[in-house]
């Protein structure tokens, strides 16, 4: 679970073996730092310092994580927008960007809530579809980390909409 973690970049790592220690990727080194407030303005105890990727404005549109919690009424309307590609075993690539697309206008969706309503493997999703869709601005995402748990997805405004 540990590797996990630090594959994910939620965990830093230093040492090997039994000698392996770990530590929040935003804390330094120096262990003495977890009690060193100076970085955070003076007098602000180390539970108040929160890691760059919760000091984040939070995202102005719904975010939707898990299928369960999506409101039945919008259920029935991304699997409609779905359609072209959840009933297709192999859909081409430009129809799965254009769904996705479609799926994350107005709204931001969790990986979760794509690979279900899309009947992918989100791993797979990921991957091949998502990431690059954001590399190349065609997605925005909720968090500024890429493997954040919380992840979600949206269009971004174009210039006009801003």
């Amino acid at each position: 679970m540990l590797g996990a973690l630090v594959r994910d970049g939620l965990l830093a790592s230093e040492g090997s073996g039994r000698g392996m220690n770990y530590r929040l990727p935003w804390q330094r080194r120096d262990a003495s730092a977890l009690f060193d407030t100076a970085d955070a303005g003076g007098d602000v105890p180390p539970e108040s310092i929160k890691p760059p990727e919760l000091d984040t404005k939070p995202p102005e549109l719904e975010i939707f994580q898990d299928w369960a919690l999506v409101p039945r009424e919008l259920q029935a309307a991304l699997a409609e927008l779905a359609k072209p590609v959840a009933e297709r075993k192999h859909a081409r690539a430009p129809t799965v960007r254009q769904t996705i697309q479609a799926l994350c206008t107005g709204r931001f969706l969790g990986l979760r809530v794509l690979a279900h309503v899309l009947r992918r493997d989100p791993d797979d999703l990921r991957k091949r579809t998502l990431t690059p869709m954001v590399q190349e601005g065609v997605l925005a995402t909720a968090f500024p980390a890429p493997r954040d748990p919380r992840q979600a997805y949206t269009v971004p405004p174009t210039p006009t909409e801003s």
